[in-house]
């Protein structure tokens, strides 16, 4: 069949009610279907109440996907912020920003600001008055966008808000004290800059050495002088017996009489008996060696623990030893 009869052909199908099955659904990039739902949240982020915005937030939370997970974390400082309506209608301008610039990506959020701020003058007092009144009246939202804030505090251009990266942080600072114009020209009116600053600093430096008085010629420190202590006099110590002394002129110390130890008779020295046998001598003058005595000394243990062997005989001169009453080992004859 050639080319044009088989389109011929495909076309007629459709006429007869033959037709093939719609394809099947392109499956979704999960990325770009998070990302979407992100940016659903945040379109309708202030219309909804605090429990349900966190509710959407939390379901998102759960199962991150793709880049747009660090958008859903910016968004979480807010879930809980309730705006309070502004009266002044400048306030409820700069009110209204804050909540449109938190919402946006942060690319998008330095645009808008930079285009709010040059869009008409914002350098003055009734909307430096107008930010004050938000940030008394309704703090936690103007947390949101502390850069916004920080110009209407610093007096910053609007094109340097916009090239400094987007700060996380809230800044607090003091306002800043007004300088005042000198009265008249001439003395310290006429410098300005460092050269007053210079001369400040002179005339501080003058009237401290002149408080401190004449400074001393040497630096060496004064010698010490240790302070004069004049010992304490004590006085005199009695040494008069108790009850002795001028209060008792008429007292005398009882005499009392001198005790004598008993004579004993004199017995003279102790009786002097026979001499003791030497150690290793038995009372006849017989010696046995130390040898002699150990084995004497084995064999009457193993006799008394009944380990003997049967027949063994005892050591030689053992029973004259027992005789002579079992005398310890002397000298070797």
């Amino acid at each position: 069949m050639s080319p044009p009869d088989r389109t011929a052909v495909l076309r007629a199908l459709p006429r007869l009610g033959f037709a093939p099955p719609p394809p099947a659904a392109v499956p979704t990039d999960p990325h770009v279907a998070f990302d979407a739902d992100v940016q659903a949240l945040a379109a309708a982020f202030w219309g909804l109440n605090p429990a349900d915005r966190r509710e959407r937030w939390q379901a998102l939370a759960d199962d991150p996907v793709g880049p747009a997970a660090a958008r859903l974390v910016a968004l979480e400082p807010g879930l809980g912020v309730e705006p309070v309506a502004q009266a002044d209608p400048r306030a409820a301008e700069v009110a209204q920003l804050v909540k449109e610039l938190f919402v946006m990506p942060p690319a998008a959020r330095a645009a808008r600001r930079l285009a709010w701020l040059t869009a008409a003058d914002r350098t003055g007092t009734a909307w430096a008055t107008a930010a004050r009144a938000v940030l008394r009246s309704d703090l936690p939202l103007a947390r949101l966008d502390a850069r916004l804030f920080d110009w209407f505090t610093r007096g910053e251009r609007p094109a340097a808000v916009a090239a400094v990266a987007e700060s996380k942080a809230w800044v607090r600072r003091r306002p800043q004290p007004v300088a005042v114009a000198p009265a008249a020209a001439g003395g310290l009116g006429c410098l300005s800059g460092p050269g007053a600053i210079l001369v400040v600093v002179v005339v501080v430096l003058r009237l401290i050495f002149a408080a401190g008085g004449p400074s001393r010629s040497s630096s060496q420190p004064p010698p010490y002088r240790p302070p004069v202590v004049t010992p304490p006099v004590m006085p005199p110590i009695d040494t008069r017996p108790p009850g002795v002394g001028p209060n008792f002129p008429d007292f005398n110390p009882p005499n009392f009489p001198q005790i004598h130890p008993p004579n004993f008779p004199d017995v003279g020295p102790p009786a002097v008996g026979p001499p003791l046998p030497k150690a290793g001598r038995s009372p006849t003058g017989e010696r046995f060696t130390a040898h002699e005595v150990q084995d004497f000394r084995v064999y009457d243990i193993m006799k008394q623990s009944k380990a003997m062997r049967p027949g063994e005989r005892p050591p030689p001169r053992y029973d004259r030893w027992v005789e002579l009453g079992r005398p310890k080992a002397g000298f070797a004859p």
